[in-house]
């Protein structure tokens, strides 16, 4: 693969992680605060109901977003360490291929320098946040999905309330932080394409 086609995946990879933090960090900083605002605890999870039930339901915009991120990030990685890497500290920055690298010095190699450790950092950072997303965030939502909420008692509700906010609200900080960090590390990477 090409130069330019890593170039055009860091630019589709930076793009929508960009896109994925502007929707989680509108949840941290807006929308959740928002909803702490509403009269009552039903009234929260219902709100909550509503906005999670578009993004269930599939909207479209969302959706590509979301798995163009997906699919992208991964490719960048692949691409990236493939290509061949500039070895920096050499004087005249030769590139070496990796695998080629490996056969012909039988030792390990410098993989590239500061781009090679932050296409690994970022990739990391991104896979950690879908991994935040997929274990915590999801079922969370799905179990404020499942409830019947003019079915419950006050205190169910108040209960139901408590077992969701903190924990989601925590892991959709955790994940923000490090969607901001892979944000930053890609538009770096592409800055220096």
């Amino acid at each position: 693969m090409t130069s330019s086609t890593f170039q055009i995946l860091l630019l589709l990879s930076s793009f929508l992680n960009v896109l994925i933090l502007g929707i989680v960090l509108v949840f941290a900083v807006v929308i959740m605060p928002g909803f702490a605002t509403l009269p009552d605890d039903a009234a929260f999870l219902q709100a909550f109901q509503a906005v999670d039930g578009i993004i269930q339901r599939g909207a479209p915009v969302f959706k590509a977003v979301w798995l163009g991120s997906m699919a992208t990030d991964p490719a960048a990685f692949v691409v990236g360490m493939a290509r061949q890497i500039p070895v920096e500290g050499n004087g005249d920055l030769e590139a070496a291929p990796l695998v080629e690298g490996i056969a012909q010095s039988g030792a390990a190699v410098r993989y590239g320098g500061w781009e090679t450790a932050a296409l690994v950092a970022g990739t990391a950072a991104f896979v950690l946040g879908q991994a935040v997303t997929l274990r915590l965030n999801i079922p969370l939502n799905n179990r404020v999905q499942t409830l019947d909420l003019k079915a419950l008692s006050a205190s169910d509700i108040a209960t139901e309330r408590a077992r969701f906010e903190k924990p989601w609200c925590r892991a959709n900080n955790i994940r923000t932080a490090l969607w901001a960090f892979s944000s930053l590390v890609f538009l770096e990477l592409l800055r220096r394409a």
